[in-house]
């Protein structure tokens, strides 16, 4: 996104980053910007006093992690596991 608004000249005051969709529905409720969220959440969401966009382009490019265990502390299943990722050598 910040690619995005940087090619449109745009510079959010504010950026904020919560771990739940709930607090990202609760924000945009109280008028505190804007949320994204699956089309999932939102289909699951009718309760939420929303208005949703569908994002046709660009095509937003989402990075996802993968939260394991420190090196030291990784079966041998995960480690296979990360190596079919390609996630480790």
């Amino acid at each position: 996104m910040e690619e995005a608004f940087t090619l449109w000249g745009i510079q959010p005051q504010r950026q904020i980053e919560v771990a739940d969709v709930e607090t990202v529905g609760a924000m945009v409720q109280a008028g505190l910007g804007v949320g994204f969220i699956t089309r999932t959440v939102y289909n699951k969401r009718s309760d939420w006093d929303l208005h949703g966009i569908q994002m046709e382009a660009p095509n937003p490019v989402w990075r996802s992690f993968v939260a394991v265990p420190k090196s030291r502390q990784r079966s041998p299943v995960l480690l296979r596991f990360l190596q079919i990722l390609a996630l480790v050598n």
